[in-house]
């Protein structure tokens, strides 16, 4: 926490602190722990749809709210009491996916860029239902996830702090100088030149 804090204004854990995001990741699956200071709520914000309890977390979640809440004590006593007796909810949410399983990910992303403490009604998540009468996405939650993929990786391909920045740049002005049947051929090709850098990498 102090970590994360060295980066923010203020640098310290002050009242002023009203929501707090912790991504979690149990097994392969990611999900969001949120803390709410200010009405003392502890929700789990999981993509996934269904009536599990809180083993599907391993106890992982348990562990993290005392984890947290033993770094708030010195700070703010009756707070972390009053989050310690607070009942743990596992939001539902319209948007949950029952045959996605790959794109938890995008989820957590989307869901720490426009949770604001509302209640679930009032969340405006920007994603479609899925559908349930079929092992397939709607089209429409299929092209936003696609869309917020492409979103995010360019945030992070083309930021500041990425040491690569530079070129990747200089890649995507070499793909914008190829002529059509080239750009075919290499997306056609993309997921085989993937799969060997990610393997000339580990």
């Amino acid at each position: 926490m102090n970590v994360v804090l060295g980066s923010t204004e203020p640098k310290v854990f002050k009242g002023n602190f009203e929501m707090v995001f912790i991504p979690m990741l149990t097994g392969q699956h990611y999900y969001l722990l949120f803390f709410n200071l200010k009405t003392r709520d502890i929700f789990i914000i999981d993509n996934v749809e269904g009536v599990a309890g809180l083993e599907r977390y391993h106890g992982n979640v348990e562990k993290m709210i005392s984890t947290f809440c033993r770094y708030l004590r010195p700070m703010h006593p009756k707070i972390t009491s009053q989050l310690r007796n607070t009942k743990l909810v596992r939001l539902v949410l319209p948007w949950q996916t029952l045959y996605n399983g790959i794109d938890c990910g995008i989820f957590l992303m989307r869901h720490m860029e426009t949770y604001t403490g509302t209640h679930v009604g009032h969340w405006m998540c920007g994603l479609s239902n899925e559908r349930d009468i079929s092992r397939e996405m709607l089209p429409d939650q299929a092209k936003e996830i696609e869309d917020l993929r492409k979103k995010y990786l360019s945030k992070m391909l083309l930021s500041d702090v990425n040491t690569e920045r530079g070129q990747v740049e200089r890649e995507v002005q070499e793909y914008a100088l190829l002529d059509e049947d080239e750009r075919v051929r290499m997306e056609d090709n993309a997921i085989d030149r993937i799969a060997e850098r990610l393997g000339a990498a580990v």
